[in-house]
């Protein structure tokens, strides 16, 4: 008795991709920036799941945006440690590739080891990072921090969940004085009501965040440090 059986559903097929095609058997087809490149779904967390169909071109121009504000280039090098239905780990891959940087792939049984990431991070001299705030904590307080203290470490985007004050505190004390944090979780809501709080707390209890520009309009305001959503910004930085 096979999954869909266990849960009432007997009618639904089963394919093992990897039993059908093999990279020898595997025709690519050429495509263009109008062409579908994946459906992206919501997480469902405040209604029903959103497929959103995005083109080649959508995530061109997400890549492109980016390039100035991570300071992305042929010498980035991203950690690629997330699983491919998450979607973060498009963004660990081609924001490192679309600048011709280079990415490092973890293996799928030491996604979960703390201290086996910041070792990897410090050896293969990782510069960029996109994970969750759970990860980022389990990192900085489970790994290495006397490797960490000498990685190439300079750029860190936050995303999946709430950023909270521990997290930015566990940041400043690593001490990388190159290294940028950034918040990419939204809702607009969020980053309104609580990002004056945050920066205030910041600045009395760790020191750690200083103004990068205006802040008075944080949807206009592209020289930033530190993000409170894809397309809403805030001008601090981790430092």
């Amino acid at each position: 008795m096979n999954q869909f059986e266990v849960i009432g559903r007997p009618d639904v097929n089963i394919i093992n991709v990897s039993a059908h095609y093999t990279w020898k058997s595997l025709h690519i087809e050429s495509c263009n920036a109008e062409d579908y490149a994946m459906i992206l779904y919501t997480s469902g967390s405040t209604s029903n799941l959103k497929g959103i169909i995005l083109r080649h071109r959508g995530i061109l121009n997400l890549i492109e945006s980016v390039g100035h504000i991570y300071n992305l280039n042929e010498m980035t090098c991203a950690l690629q440690q997330s699983a491919t239905t998450f979607d973060m780990c498009y963004a660990q891959i081609f924001m490192s590739l679309g600048y011709g940087g280079s990415v490092i792939l973890l293996p799928r049984r030491l996604r979960g080891d703390p201290l086996a990431i910041t070792e990897v991070i410090a050896r293969e001299g990782v510069t960029f990072t996109n994970a969750t705030p759970t990860e980022y904590s389990a990192w900085l307080r489970y790994g290495n921090a006397d490797l960490m203290q000498d990685s190439r470490w300079k750029i860190a985007i936050s995303g999946g969940e709430h950023v909270r004050m521990s997290l930015l505190q566990q940041f400043q004390q690593l001490d990388l004085p190159d290294l940028r944090v950034f918040n990419s979780y939204g809702p607009r809501d969020w980053a309104e009501e609580y990002r004056d709080e945050v920066i205030m707390r910041a600045n009395e209890k760790a020191n750690s965040i200083e103004p990068k520009g205006p802040i008075s309009d944080i949807t206009t305001s592209l020289d930033l440090s530190f993000i409170t959503t894809v397309s809403e910004i805030e001008p601090y930085a981790i430092s």
